[in-house]
């Protein structure tokens, strides 16, 4: 069985770190990861935000990522497409908390939208 588990990052000032996150019911492969911003998020080489995708044990452990960081730094992300992630560890188990966390370098750049995690569950 595959489903869309969607998180929301709702609007945060440029200079600000934010994340959300959810508990993952069951085991799964993450097959897709993509950020749709609510509005177009210009590259700037200075001030940028970084979204990293990342999973912890479920019992308060270290976050990981889970796939490459997305910058700002250098390429636009546009509302109307997204961005993808590239997946390093898609492999989930049932109980780990999953993320999407914003990070920003100098004044940073305000950043809102949704991650779409396609997740295919398994045995």
């Amino acid at each position: 069985m595959t489903y869309v588990l969607a998180l929301y990052l709702p609007t945060q000032s440029a200079g600000a770190d934010k994340d959300v996150a959810a508990k993952i019911p069951h085991d799964c492969v993450v097959e897709s990861a993509t950020f749709v911003p609510d509005a177009d998020v210009t590259a700037n080489a200075t001030n940028y935000a970084t979204l990293t995708v990342e999973a912890n044990d479920g019992a308060g452990g270290a976050f990981a990522a889970i796939a490459t960081a997305i910058t700002t730094a250098s390429d636009d992300i546009l509302n109307d497409t997204g961005t993808s992630f590239t997946l390093t560890a898609p492999n989930l188990e049932a109980g780990q908390i999953v993320q999407l966390a914003k990070t920003y370098a100098a004044s940073g750049v305000a950043v809102a939208g949704t991650l779409l995690l396609t997740l295919r569950r398994v045995a």
